[in-house]
């Protein structure tokens, strides 16, 4: 029984040094990741502006930046799937 504690409290405190310090790993596993998938790292940080194309059924979909969220494209009605959009102010 002391030997599970034990493992548990280790497992506990590899979690919380995850947790404090996944600024420091967390953003370059996952450029890393995206490397490995041959998605475009361009526009993932900063994000689309307003007017700029956002969303859509692709893996290096653009996100908007801070500020604007993605409002469907002006006479998109396809009945399926995500056609993306433009960045309009929140």
């Amino acid at each position: 029984m002391k030997t599970i504690r034990i493992f548990l409290l280790i497992l506990i405190i590899i979690g919380l040094v995850l947790l404090f310090t996944q600024s420091l790993w967390v953003p370059n596993l996952v450029n890393q990741i995206l490397a490995w998938e041959g998605v475009s790292q361009v526009g993932l940080v900063a994000g689309a502006g307003a007017g700029e194309h956002c969303g859509g059924n692709m893996l290096n979909a653009s996100t908007c930046a801070t500020g604007y969220h993605c409002a469907p494209a002006p006479g998109s009605h396809l009945p399926f799937g995500d056609v993306g959009g433009i960045c309009v102010p929140n």
